[in-house]
């Protein structure tokens, strides 16, 4: 970990204050030569990460003055940044995780029990690696099974072999036999360095599951509708993240340029994936952050899901929602991405959705949240 840390105490991120067409061409001209790490990239403004210093001055020399004397450091010292995101050496966790639930053994759930042993505070306290995160999500299961209410699955296998586990949460009515279910899906973690997104998927899973008694409405929505938690959809780059490289992004699948791998699996799927991927150069890039491949669905995990969600849709599932969660850029986005000139016809409800979104993050902790389409 510390040379690596040693490796980005040059870098720093930069956002750029966008104010003309030009400014942006010419911003998306040096990132497509340069293939920097783009952060953000908004109407307003763009974040980049750079280093070391010769790398710093030749990006700026590929800028018009208007940007070159306009941006402003955000982050001075990425090494010293990424650091602070480490938790404390603290190898027990996963091993109290798995007291607890081999102590369990064939008891009857308590709903109650999770919160006397503690295992919110001990496994939300910090970011957790992947052994803990599933250990974390089989005890989940252990702890509420008894009433149906949370079952883990298996969405498929990496491209490293590992599964990719997912919590399905709801109250499926004794009666209601084989009957179409609604199913709301949320996944994090598609970014391999967006740790919150991992934390966060499993502690709106948690919030549903122990609020189930107390909360009416958190009761009617899990007796309508079951809801498919997915914290790690790309636990290759995840682990990557933890034992090698904290920035790293993309899948860990090998790509046709051996020095390059890994794929970006937002770019990856299949729909309207020509118009998505031909927006910038460097998502054609195997050596890109945002590498979406050569043709649809090439990365692994990106299939495994598509064919999950076709299997379950065939088995009667109906999805009704979907929410993928990233960090950073503070933005709610909806369809269509690929097109600005393509509209969904549900737009109407996708705006109401993200202004409201945005409006009760802001109440509950300040954050302003832009809602963008």
């Amino acid at each position: 970990m510390l040379d690596q840390l040693r490796y980005y105490e040059d870098q720093v991120v930069i956002r750029f204050n966008v104010s003309t067409k030009e400014d942006e061409a010419a911003l998306r001209g040096g990132i497509d030569r340069m293939l920097v790490d783009v952060w953000d990239f908004t109407a307003n403004y763009t974040d980049i990460r750079l280093g070391p210093e010769k790398r710093i001055r030749a990006f700026l020399s590929l800028l018009p003055e208007s940007l070159r004397s306009s941006y402003s450091v955000l982050i001075p010292n990425v090494g010293r940044a990424i650091a602070a995101t480490y938790p404390p050496s603290t190898p027990e966790i996963d091993s109290e995780l798995q007291s607890v639930l081999h102590n369990r053994g064939s008891t009857t759930p308590n709903m109650q029990s999770p919160r006397r042993h503690g295992v919110d505070d001990l496994f939300f306290q910090d970011f957790q690696p992947l052994t803990v995160i599933t250990t974390w999500m089989r005890l989940l299961e252990s702890m509420f099974r008894g009433r149906g209410l949370v079952r883990m699955i298996s969405i498929g296998k990496s491209y490293e072999g590992r599964d990719i586990p997912a919590l399905r949460v709801g109250l499926r009515p004794q009666d209601e036999g084989n009957s179409r279910r609604d199913t709301i899906l949320i996944t994090g973690g598609l970014h391999a360095r967006e740790w919150i997104t991992m934390s966060t998927v499993n502690y709106i899973a948690w919030s549903f599951i122990t609020s189930v008694d107390d909360d009416p409405m958190i009761n009617k929505i899990l007796q309508n509708f079951d809801i498919i938690f997915v914290p790690v959809l790309n636990p290759d780059g995840y682990e990557y993240t933890w034992e090698v490289d904290r920035l790293w992004r993309k899948t860990r699948q090998p790509t046709s340029f051996s020095t390059c791998p890994g794929y970006d699996l937002d770019h990856t799927f299949g729909y309207q994936w020509n118009e998505m991927n031909h927006q910038f150069s460097y998502y054609d890039e195997e050596c890109s952050e945002s590498y979406g491949g050569h043709a649809p669905f090439e990365a692994v995990e990106a299939c495994e899901l598509a064919d999950w969600a076709r299997n379950m849709t065939e088995d009667g599932v109906n999805f009704v929602g979907f929410f993928d969660l990233h960090s950073y850029s503070q933005q709610i986005l909806f369809p269509y991405e690929y097109s600005c000139k393509a509209y969904p016809p549900n737009e109407e409800n996708l705006q109401e959705v993200a202004y409201n979104l945005a409006k009760h993050m802001r109440l509950t902790n300040g954050s302003r949240i832009a809602g963008a389409r």
